[in-house]
């Protein structure tokens, strides 16, 4: 039966026997920034009374967060990499119109050259782009090193045995069952989100050179109506 405590400090890791000429000051750090960081990620745990709920409910919390920090960091590696991706995009948008035109005119020998041509742009499209994923995944390890150091091998208990699995998964596997629709989900809504922002931003602008002109045509009448009448007025003066 799985059972949590609220009030639980976190479980420090067993410090292994230090070898001559081995360096721990990593995993000493590690673990300083995962005990300074558990005030913090324990909050969605203590949200919940009961003990399984608040595991799924803290978990999934975390899944979440980290979801978001995750798209954040790359939408920021894409916009510093954004001149780099486009000119691979453009070059492979380039290379495929000039293979479909090679193998209408030049034959299969040119469209061969400029189809590998085309290859590679996209392979060093394919390749930065898994590589700015892949580096968006960073706070993935930190949370699940701090829910093995907060909650070590425990994890709820289900009432059937699951494949390779067995009935007690363990953190790694609620996570990831949380981490993935979590973080397609979030970064649908952020593309609709975006996509309509950027569409809602043209029709806003015409507007302000609308007024403008209205304003000057406005001007402009008050104007010519204002000369009219000293013109009146001094036509009237004796």
């Amino acid at each position: 039966m799985f059972a949590f405590v609220h009030n639980q400090p976190p479980a420090r890791a067993p410090v292994p026997h230090k070898a001559p000429g081995a360096d721990n000051g990593a995993a000493e750090h590690m673990e300083e920034l995962l005990v300074w960081l558990d005030p913090f990620l324990v909050l969605p745990y203590r949200l919940v009374g009961q003990p399984e709920a608040a595991y799924f409910f803290g978990t999934a919390a975390l899944a979440l967060l980290t979801a978001l920090i995750g798209i954040a960091t790359l939408r920021m590696a894409q916009r510093m990499h954004r001149k780099r991706l486009k000119q691979l995009q453009d070059d492979m948008r380039h290379y495929h119109e000039l293979s479909e035109s090679a193998l209408q005119n030049s034959g299969k020998e040119a469209f061969k050259a400029v189809n590998r041509q085309g290859h590679e742009a996209f392979g060093y499209y394919f390749s930065l782009s898994n590589a700015l994923f892949v580096a968006s995944l960073w706070p993935v390890p930190i949370v699940l090193a701090w829910m093995k150091l907060r909650f070590g091998l425990i994890s709820p208990e289900l009432p059937f045995s699951l494949p390779l699995f067995g009935n007690q998964p363990g953190m790694v596997f609620w996570f990831i069952l949380f981490y993935i629709p979590l973080r397609m989900f979030s970064n649908k809504t952020i593309t609709r989100w975006q996509l309509r922002r950027a569409d809602a931003q043209p029709q806003t602008q015409p507007f302000a050179p609308a007024e403008a002109s209205a304003s000057s045509e406005s001007g402009a009448e008050n104007s010519s109506g204002a000369e009219s009448q000293s013109n009146v007025q001094k036509a009237n003066k004796p």
